[in-house]
């Protein structure tokens, strides 16, 4: 998918606040951020994966990195966010495959961010 299909009706200035929203933190690894048939954009598997697998941070420091800004619900979630000292961390709750989508339950998510430090 181009820039300009996936940023097909959303104003430059939206654009803009995301990419330099003051509570993320850059971080890359396993995972690439697309377009989602959920909602928006999302992250995806670059490799296959096996559960307990962890993706990556979603939070470091009080800060979000994109895996948590862009990481979709889903009501059957192939992942959770896990503590993991201050820090939250997403693992795989079940094996994906190369370039699939990793959802999460919001719900269990905000739990977590209950238990955090940061928040």
């Amino acid at each position: 998918m181009t820039y300009a299909e996936l940023t097909a009706g959303v104003s430059e200035a939206s654009i803009q606040a995301i990419i330099r929203s003051p509570d993320q933190r850059s971080y890359w690894g396993l995972f690439k951020v697309k377009a989602s048939s959920i909602d928006g954009l999302g992250v995806f598997t670059v490799i296959s994966m096996r559960a307990g697998d962890q993706l990556g941070p979603a939070r470091i420091d009080g800060r979000r990195t994109p895996i948590g800004r862009y990481t979709n619900h889903s009501d059957h979630p192939n992942a959770e966010m896990r503590l993991v000292g201050r820090d939250l961390v997403l693992v795989l709750s079940k094996n994906v495959e190369k370039n699939r989508e990793i959802t999460v339950d919001y719900a269990q998510v905000l739990r977590v961010n209950r238990e955090n430090p940061w928040t």
